[in-house]
């Protein structure tokens, strides 16, 4: 009884795939795949996180532009950060 519990408090875990939050007032995104171009603003010493789920192969690609055209950074494991440069744009790849 108590492993049928514990596997249904794990499987929403494991489908959310990742959780990217930046920006202040803070706005968080989540998907299961692959996400296309997204504009956002995240400022210079504002927090900003990647998290994925322990299956995923998710990485998260950071744009210094609003359309995904000059990358300053990708990151696929896990990472809370203060941002030290300004960034305009994501998308998340080979998930």
């Amino acid at each position: 009884m108590k492993v049928s519990i514990l596997l249904i408090a794990v499987l929403p875990a494991a489908q959310a795939g990742w959780l990217f939050s930046w920006g202040n007032p803070e706005s968080v995104d989540t998907g299961s795949g692959n996400q296309q171009c997204k504009k956002i603003t995240n400022r210079v010493g504002t927090e900003f996180s990647w998290h994925r789920s322990f299956f995923s192969n998710c990485c998260v690609r950071l744009y210094r532009d609003d359309h995904c055209g000059q990358q300053n950074g990708i990151s696929c494991p896990d990472w809370t950060k203060v941002a030290d440069q300004n960034v305009y744009s994501y998308k998340v790849t080979d998930c």
